[in-house]
């Protein structure tokens, strides 16, 4: 009887131990980048650039990529005439097609923010950046800032303009330079920018088309003239007018 109560006792601790198998660690690191083609930061790109590929070391997918906020490319005209793959399909890269004539000795920038994620546990690149340019060197001036009375942020637009003679004319039309908004920390930048003469615009988009227009009575929040004469970080804190 003794030796039934020790042996009992062994099976019901056993039992009590025991872990059930996992299936391995689970992956918690996100999508790490290998190489590029063209490499990344490459200068004297040809204007008739056809097609960028960007490779992972693991399949990833791609979310949100037409929302303007998720995808920066600048300078911003551009954005209309590239198509970016593999969307909702698998792959080991990320596919960026050109469908226009880049312009000569310009820095263009494509930005991602929190859209690349490994296609198993969904773990997301909060940020990624591709850089090129058609001259011969990489335009690294940017500016950046904090929003304060930061309260319709679905629909706002902060962009910058080349500066003209006659700005309303600019103005009808989608900025040269689109910036990327943390909207939980209030904060904004624009990178790589040509030097140069530029109006800073923010607006409240209603028609979600990055166009500013006064005829839907949208709102202008802020506007300031810049002078941007050096590589280098420039710091303009935007507050939004009630």
């Amino acid at each position: 009887m003794k030796i039934f109560f020790i042996f009992f006792s062994f099976f019901l601790i056993s039992c009590a131990n025991y872990k059930p198998l996992t299936g391995g660690n689970v992956d918690i690191l996100s999508p790490r980048f290998i190489y590029s083609i063209p490499n990344n930061f490459s200068t004297d790109i040809q204007v008739n650039l056809k097609k960028i590929q960007i490779f992972f070391d693991e399949n990833i997918i791609l979310n949100n990529i037409y929302h303007h906020n998720h995808v920066i490319v600048n300078p911003y005209y551009i954005r209309k005439y590239i198509i970016i793959h593999p969307g909702n399909l698998p792959r080991k890269y990320i596919s960026i097609r050109f469908i226009k004539t880049l312009k000569k000795n310009t820095t263009y920038s494509i930005q991602f923010n929190n859209c690349i994620k490994d296609n198993k546990e969904e773990n997301v690149l909060s940020f990624f950046e591709y850089v090129f340019s058609t001259g011969k060197n990489i335009d690294l001036t940017y500016i950046k800032g904090n929003i304060t009375n930061f309260k319709n942020k679905k629909n706002t637009i902060i962009g910058l303009y080349k500066y003209n003679d006659d700005m309303t004319l600019s103005l009808k039309k989608k900025p040269d330079y689109i910036a990327f908004i943390d909207y939980e920390n209030n904060k904004y930048k624009i990178l790589h920018i040509e030097k140069g003469k530029y109006l800073l615009f923010c607006f409240y988009d209603e028609n979600d088309n990055q166009i500013y227009e006064p005829n839907k009575k949208e709102l202008i929040f802020f506007k300031k003239t810049l002078f941007l004469s050096k590589d280098q970080e420039y710091l303009y804190h935007i507050q939004i007018s009630k």
